[in-house]
């Protein structure tokens, strides 16, 4: 890279905010700027940098012949491409889930509603494995639409040839600003799937542990169960506390609570109370969101509290 002296970065096919050419030919985003970084890191010069846009199946292929120095495009981490495909992946710097967009004169509401539909997907990608995971657990069926470029799904569900587009949130958005009417459109099943958010948190707990306490560790004759167990995991456990819990409070803001305690989703019930004419009124229908909104307040912050009280207990046993 030093040698050649520019960084080869591999980016999306054209994605609005994360990576694509302006009017000028410019790349320009957010993966386009990690770009930037690394080349002002690596070489002094932000813009020592030429971009190679890949589709979802020439990704891993591209990196591994050499094609590229660094992928900087959406890329999910998994545990399989982690330690099968014999490339190392760098701190996650965005986290996303997915969902579905469908035409608003559908009607559809919920991506429980999605059975029997046609469904234009990314080939190769973990969406497409998502897509089936979901669809099988929730007993439902759907044909699949498979294209390998991402303007060829766009382009595919624009004109009509599926029912549903699925995708990463912030891709449908993305791409939702440059279909011929995107008022027309609207995104369902927020989210569908979000990956590794807990995984990453510990594994920043753990990589935020000094390799002196390791190398002292193993000094004192320590085995790996016990340095794990007694020196690097408290540790580990104090620091990714904020950060589990800022996870908890997100599923509970963003998910239904059915799926957490097995209750009815706490604003359908609301919504559902407002929707009944025997309960039709300004006052109830005041009563109700307010009653939702103080009930998310109290367990947002019970967990907020409870997490800085622990986080007070283990500060003082390892002052001890």
């Amino acid at each position: 890279m030093k040698a050649r002296g520019h960084v080869q970065c591999g980016v999306t096919q054209g994605v609005p905010g994360f990576s694509n050419p302006d009017d000028k030919g410019n790349w320009i985003g957010f993966d386009v700027d990690i770009c930037r970084a690394v080349a002002a890191a690596a070489l002094g010069n932000a813009d020592a940098v030429k971009y190679t846009p890949l589709s979802n199946t020439e990704r891993f292929t591209a990196l591994q012949s050499g094609e590229v120095d660094i992928l900087s495009r959406t890329t999910t981490r998994t545990l399989n491409r982690d330690t099968a495909l014999g490339l190392n992946f760098a701190p996650v710097v965005f986290y996303d889930g997915q969902g579905f967009m469908v035409r608003e004169t559908s009607g559809l509401k919920s991506a429980m509603e999605l059975n029997g539909a046609a469904v234009c997907v990314s080939a190769g990608s973990t969406t497409e494995l998502n897509l089936a995971d979901y669809f099988k657990a929730n007993g439902m069926t759907y044909s699949p639409v498979r294209f390998e470029k991402a303007d060829e799904v766009l382009a595919a569900y624009d004109a009509g040839r599926c029912d549903v587009y699925t995708s990463d949130l912030s891709g449908l958005a993305a791409r939702r600003l440059v279909m011929q009417n995107p008022a027309e459109h609207v995104m369902i099943g927020v989210a569908v799937f979000n990956g590794a958010l807990m995984a990453e948190v510990v594994r920043g707990g753990l990589q935020a542990i000094p390799k002196g306490q390791y190398e002292a560790a193993t000094a004192q004759g320590m085995g790996y169960w016990r340095m794990m167990g007694f020196i690097i995991l408290p540790q580990a456990l104090r620091l990714v506390i904020p950060g589990l819990v800022n996870t908890y409070v997100a599923i509970i803001k963003d998910a239904t609570l059915v799926l957490i305690i097995g209750l009815f989703d706490l604003l359908g019930i609301v919504q559902a109370g407002v929707a009944d004419a025997n309960w039709l009124s300004a006052s109830v229908t005041k009563t109700g969101y307010v009653f939702a909104g103080l009930g998310f307040w109290i367990l947002c912050f019970g967990l907020s509290r409870w997490s800085m009280r622990l986080e007070r207990q283990l500060g003082a046993r390892a002052g001890r």
